[in-house]
């Protein structure tokens, strides 16, 4: 359920729980354990969370520490979901950085990128050995 709550709440980002906001009861935001049971359950279709199994194909997940889009929480009940199961998990947070990768961001985009291609190139060999 926490997956659909947005933890920054700030006057300039809207509605903070902007996520349960588009899980509507009788007008009204809806948190995941207050849903009823189809929404619960278009919820659970919708997290990616639902899909993870051991042998789910590896995973690069890089996430921004200042993203006000999707909460940087959302990466993180991933990886440890991911753990959890032994799935390949790759995690790289970005400091200093919102919704989007920037060159002040740390590491910068270009970092990231080499990163990136780094995890395709080693999956990528890992697959044809």
């Amino acid at each position: 359920g926490d997956l659909f709550v947005h933890p920054i709440k700030a006057d300039t980002q809207g509605n903070p729980n902007r996520f349960a906001g588009r899980m509507m009861k009788n007008g009204q935001a809806v948190e995941y354990v207050d849903a009823p049971e189809p929404q619960k359950r278009l919820m659970e279709k919708l997290s990616p969370i639902t899909y993870l199994k051991s042998d789910s194909a590896p995973i690069l997940t890089i996430h921004e520490d200042k993203d006000t889009t999707i909460p940087h929480m959302h990466s993180e009940l991933l990886v440890e979901k991911a753990k959890e199961l032994g799935a390949d998990v790759t995690y790289l947070t970005v400091k200093n950085a919102g919704h989007g990768f920037r060159e002040d961001s740390i590491p910068p985009f270009s970092e990231i990128n080499q990163e990136m291609v780094k995890f395709a190139v080693k999956h990528l060999l890992d697959e044809s050995n």
